[in-house]
């Protein structure tokens, strides 16, 4: 789902749940279709379907032909014990992946082989090496609950002793986002966190469990393609390309001074053109709102397209 026009801003909400969740409130038949219709009364493009334990490729494949204009990621919502007694991880996957076979090496690594307490999904963990390598071997992004979110590191870990400041610096270094809980987390990571560990994306999603409920405390915006590609650039520039709250200044502007910007632009050869066979100058290229810098190797058109500008 390639952008001719680049990098837009859109809402992503990287954590929700289905009826597929042990701890589901609603298995409606009509589950999947309220989360759709949910998800589009709320403008949502691109979602993190992160299920307890579970990948549902029946259902993930369901959604999808239900909401063909939504990007469904697949994911899995996991706990460990690193540090703690009941930290939360979750791993997104490409949406491009095959679901067969990540559900059935899921079912087999990390249900049947890795699983510690399995007798209950109430006592059921993981070691944190062995989510991340499950991660790492199927290209999977990990986010972690932070700030003052449910069952987050920050939560779950103190810094009270050196040990546990230390377990956290590994955790981090291993992890690609920080699932944050209130917006003002977002001041205390770039004040405390940021100084100590690397700089990572922060987001925050609904944890949607019931499709007739949905309600976030933020948006979570997202400048990128609607891929996974689009979603890993978040690691290379965490504040440029994600923003929680109402609307990013820099779109809120483009929307409200739309006669300011130029949407796309067009060229055509005259009607009775010197070279006839030459179709170099006729295209239509859309622009982005963005746009500050027209690149390109020598010869290729800068200038005559900047002209045309």
């Amino acid at each position: 789902m390639n952008n001719l026009r680049g990098s837009e801003w859109h809402k992503w909400d990287l954590h929700i749940h289905t009826a597929s969740s042990y701890d589901s409130p609603y298995r409606g038949d009509d589950a999947d279709e309220l989360l759709c219709a949910t998800l589009h009364d709320n403008n949502i493009s691109a979602v993190a379907i992160t299920d307890h334990f579970k990948i549902d490729a029946d259902r993930i494949s369901h959604l999808r032909s239900l909401a063909p204009d939504i990007v469904f990621f697949p994911g899995v919502e996991l706990r460990t014990d690193k540090g703690a007694d009941n930290l939360h991880l979750i791993i997104v996957f490409s949406n491009e992946i095959d679901l067969s076979t990540l559900s059935m090496d899921f079912e087999a690594i990390m249900l049947r082989t890795n699983a510690k307490s399995n007798s209950s999904p109430e006592t059921i963990y993981w070691t944190f090496e062995d989510i991340v390598s499950f991660a790492k071997s199927h290209d999977g992004l990990i986010t972690i609950h932070a700030g003052k979110k449910t069952n987050g590191i920050d939560k779950e870990i103190s810094n009270a002793l050196p040990v546990k400041e230390a377990i956290k610096a590994d955790i981090a270094e291993n992890i690609d986002f920080f699932e944050i809980g209130k917006k003002t987390d977002i001041n205390d990571y770039y004040k405390w966190v940021f100084k100590e560990v690397e700089e990572k994306p922060l987001i925050m999603c609904s944890d949607c469990h019931d499709p007739r409920k949905y309600t976030s405390k933020e948006n979570l915006w997202i400048k990128a393609n609607l891929t996974f590609e689009g979603l890993k650039q978040c690691r290379y520039q965490p504040t440029e390309r994600v923003y929680i709250g109402s609307i990013p200044p820099a779109l809120d502007r483009a929307n409200k001074n739309g006669k300011s910007n130029i949407q796309r632009i067009s060229v055509h050869k005259n009607e009775n053109p010197k070279n006839v066979d030459i179709d170099w100058f006729d295209f239509e290229l859309p622009l982005n709102s963005g746009l500050v810098a027209i690149i390109g190797n020598k010869g290729s058109g800068k200038s005559a397209l900047s002209e045309r500008v």
